[in-house]
């Protein structure tokens, strides 16, 4: 089974370019759904914030296809905290059998990042978890810029600090043996989608 994992917190709603960062996940999620099920392989979608709240369990063919996009496209971002240790617990009860779990998510700030990293080992080893994270350009353009201003060198400063610790939660993650993609927003999709591909072939699904 491939299950979707889709944060809709309140870190999903900021916009990158002329999409939220829930709408690229939609997209790679529709994608990564299509591919998966013309490889016949079950797939599920779950959407979660301060716990797993939506769940379409796992099956395969087009009829699912059908039904895993109408519920995607009711999702929408909401303005409440991210609990990944209580959804990821309840997904853990739900399903017990291995699965690939690809968590779309938002975690820059310190705290979401420690929290996430802490919880995503409920995960394993039962499942293989898959978190997939979008890059934002202007946050790395800002933080590699040449101030000309006070306001510049403030906006820098922070930017810097932003990125330094995206890249952190990076590998504090990749530490543990999950699997992160961290991708621009240009070939999001197809990053996710490759990623799946690569791990089929390497038979660790």
């Amino acid at each position: 089974s491939v299950i979707v994992l889709l944060d809709t917190g309140r870190r999903m709603a900021p916009w990158i370019g002329g999409l939220s960062k829930l709408d690229y996940a939609i997209n790679a999620s529709l994608l990564l759904a299509y591919v998966a099920s013309g490889g016949d392989d079950n797939i599920a979608l779950g959407c979660f914030d301060t716990d797993l709240y939506s769940w379409l369990a796992p099956r395969k063919g087009r009829a699912q296809y059908r039904r895993f996009m109408e519920q995607l496209y009711a999702s929408e971002a909401r303005l409440t905290h991210t609990n990944y240790r209580a959804s990821f617990m309840t997904l853990a009860r739900r399903m017990t059998r291995r699965s690939l779990v690809v968590i779309f998510t938002d975690a820059l700030d310190p705290d979401s990042a420690r929290d996430l990293d802490a919880s995503v080992g409920l995960l394993r080893p039962r499942h293989l978890p898959v978190i997939v994270s979008l890059r934002d350009p202007s946050l790395k353009a800002i933080a590699e810029r040449d101030p000309g201003s006070e306001m510049d060198i403030y906006e820098t400063v922070v930017a810097q600090e932003v990125y330094v610790e995206h890249r952190r939660m990076v590998r504090d993650i990749r530490r543990q043996g999950v699997h992160i993609v961290d991708a621009s927003p240009e070939n999001f999709s197809m990053s996710i989608v490759n990623e799946y591909l690569r791990l089929k072939a390497r038979r660790e699904l």
